[in-house]
């Protein structure tokens, strides 16, 4: 081995060490090929790169690369890493005695790894929170925070930030996420991305939820500053969401529509970009512009049809949820469909963050979207237990978004008039918003002429005074062209015109478009 080969895989390693800060993960793992068989004294550091590396996809993965590198790694700075690397991969399968034995192993190094302290107490009170015992008063968490390491202090205040929400102080994890970011934009957020990623997904939602425009601001500015990468494209589609939304409660319609289309062109899965379009038909229908949420609607749709549900996760099934209540006015046959696949996928998990801590937030995301589900499969009174308890959990801990969407959904089901005053309390917080202007004490679209037609011939009308022809209204409603002209032949009887170019006139005359 020449002075100059050695040269060249040390200056592989160093790329690799910045690719794996960068969270660009093939990039580390290419210049690492082959690592086991470079000269011990660069191998040992290589393959403990690459297994940490390895665990930000599959920790399975990383373990056994571990196992089969393990006679590579000599010296005690090299086996207090490897024992980290390895709890911490058991950590996160859910091996927590495995992983503890791990970090004991660790301890026994300390004397003889300069700043070892810090690291170990991190991954000992992330275990501790992975298993529902750690507290904000943690003296590991209070040692970890002395990490010389940006990251490592602000992935500290992270953990830190997630054991007050298992205690319900949601005002206290806002803060400390706001001093994780603080830490990484002192050294001009030069810290690992895989670890940022979620830290500013994590304070954007929350800050959104409880109305926290300061705390928003401090994420916003961290999302436009970090250079996003694929690896972590899951975090930056769910803050794009959150901005949008953020943006939208906040009377910015076309900030928030900026936001869901550069989350439509982030989506990580096909999933995912379900959502998004809902998001910009969500937007579209408040605003009446129902041809462009018809539009952003029906893409959704073609996409979900063409997703495999079952391999699914977390949060993109909650695609299904949005699906069936935005279809349900428009096409309810369809609306039913998507509502009944998501009743036999389960609920479950879906906020996977909150729910492997066994979070109330979680349990109440659940019954949102089984209130939502049994609405639309029309189960009146399972939809209001279910309703009443998500609302129980949220308000109370000023969740506004979530228990303003509850509300709404529960002065829909009752024609309850505290509801729609619950609405207008939740909403206040999110000055500038158009809900109020749009939603909020109207009462159920009735006419005279529509009262006279079917359910099914009104959800046809819609589409097609929206701009559907009888083409599309056949696609959509999977009925021949020949139905469809028949019926609306009825449809134009009753409102007493003659084309679709009459029935939208007269329906916007009549206050219906």
């Amino acid at each position: 081995m020449t002075p100059q080969s050695a040269g060249d895989l040390r200056g592989r390693l160093d790329r690799a060490r910045v690719a794996l800060e960068e969270a660009r993960w093939d990039a580390a793992i290419d210049d690492l090929l082959g690592c086991e068989d470079w000269p011990l004294e660069i191998a040992e550091h290589a393959v403990l790169v690459k297994a940490d590396t390895l665990m930000r996809r599959d920790a399975t993965r990383a373990l056994s690369w571990l196992v089969a590198t393990n006679d590579i790694v000599l010296t005690d700075a090299g086996r207090f890493q490897r024992e980290l690397i390895t709890g911490r991969a058991l950590t996160n399968v859910r091996n927590f005695d495995g992983a503890e034995q791990r970090f004991e192993r660790a301890g026994t190094l300390l004397a003889r790894v300069p700043d070892g302290a810090p690291r170990l107490a991190f991954n000992r009170s992330r275990l501790r929170w992975m298993r529902r015992e750690a507290a904000p008063d943690d003296a590991d968490i209070e040692l970890a925070l002395t990490d010389p390491d940006p990251t490592g202090r602000a992935s500290a205040y992270a953990v830190r930030a997630w054991t007050h929400a298992a205690r319900g102080d949601y005002r206290a994890q806002i803060a400390d996420f706001v001093r994780a970011l603080e830490v990484a934009a002192d050294v001009g957020y030069r810290c690992d991305l895989g670890a940022l990623g979620i830290i500013v997904h994590s304070l954007a939602r929350i800050a959104f939820e409880v109305a926290h425009p300061r705390a928003l601001a401090i994420a916003r500015e961290a999302f436009e500053t970090l250079r996003w990468t694929d690896d972590v494209r899951v975090d930056k589609f769910q803050t794009l969401r959150v901005l949008g939304l953020d943006a939208f409660m906040r009377g910015d319609v076309a900030q928030a529509q900026w936001y869901f289309r550069d989350a439509t062109m982030t989506a990580p899965t096909a999933a995912f970009a379900a959502i998004a379009h809902l998001d910009r038909a969500y937007v579209a229908r408040i605003m009446h512009n129902e041809p462009w949420a018809l539009d952003e609607l029906y893409e959704a749709v073609r996409i979900a049809n063409g997703v495999a549900w079952g391999q699914t996760y977390g949060e993109e099934r909650l695609a299904l949820v949005i699906l069936a209540v935005l279809l349900a006015p428009a096409n309810a046959p369809e609306a039913q469909r998507f509502a009944a696949m998501y009743s036999m996928l389960g609920v479950e998990s879906v906020s996977p963050l909150l729910a492997l801590t066994h979070d109330r937030r979680a349990y109440a995301s659940e019954k949102y979207a089984l209130g939502r589900i049994e609405q639309t499969l029309g189960n009146t009174e399972a939809a209001q237990r279910a309703l009443e308890e998500a609302y129980g959990i949220f308000a109370p801990i000023d969740y506004h978004y979530r228990a303003m969407l509850v509300a709404t959904t529960l002065a829909e089901l009752t024609g309850d008039a505290v509801w729609s005053e619950r609405v207008k309390e939740h909403l206040a917080h999110y000055p500038g918003n158009p809900l109020l202007a749009t939603t909020i004490d109207a009462a159920p679209q009735s006419d005279a002429v529509l009262d006279t037609i079917t359910p099914w011939q009104r959800q046809v009308a819609r589409a097609h005074w929206s701009g559907a022809d009888a083409q599309e209204l056949s696609q959509r409603f999977s009925r021949s062209v020949y139905t469809i002209q028949r019926q609306l032949t009825e449809i134009y009887l009753a409102f007493g015109v003659r084309s679709q170019s009459e029935l939208r006139n007269e329906a916007i005359r009549r206050g219906l478009a």
